[in-house]
């Protein structure tokens, strides 16, 4: 996690913390942390070379049920929001084909002749619903 947030003495939330404020003892935030979406405790983690510095749970700590940062809660938005195309099996993400895909959209039409004209990547972005509508068979990956 990038961001936390400080519990104060009195119960009361504070300031959110940046994970660029951890660095060598003492940090200039207060103790306990807690997860900037819920109410489960995190700790900070120094980083070293290349790996940044981030929160991370506290030992046998698991995210609130309604926290975006639940894995839980997350695989089964995807799920919902799949059009049927994944369902949640025991707490797995699993994808659902369709038997028949020939009235599934095809990949953007190639303009070129020869190679050219095999489509090479498509782009897509991650907007609701958090899967497409519909997968193709026709995509060309390179």
């Amino acid at each position: 996690m990038r961001t936390a947030r400080e519990l104060l003495p009195d119960g009361t939330i504070g300031r959110t913390v940046s994970a660029e404020e951890i660095g060598p003892d003492p940090e200039p935030f207060r103790r306990p942390l807690i997860c900037a979406l819920c109410m489960t405790g995190v700790l900070p983690v120094r980083g070293y070379k290349t790996v940044p510095s981030l929160f991370r749970l506290g030992s046998g700590l698991q995210h609130e049920a309604g926290c975006d940062l639940n894995p839980t809660e997350v695989i089964d938005s995807i799920a919902r929001d799949s059009h049927g195309l994944a369902h949640v099996d025991q707490g797995i993400l699993r994808l659902e084909l369709p038997s028949d895909l020939t009235g599934a959209p095809g990949p953007d039409e190639p303009t070129g002749t020869g190679n050219e004209s095999v489509v090479r990547t498509r782009n897509v972005t991650t907007v609701r619903p958090k899967l497409p509508p519909a997968i193709t068979r026709d995509c060309v990956m390179s």
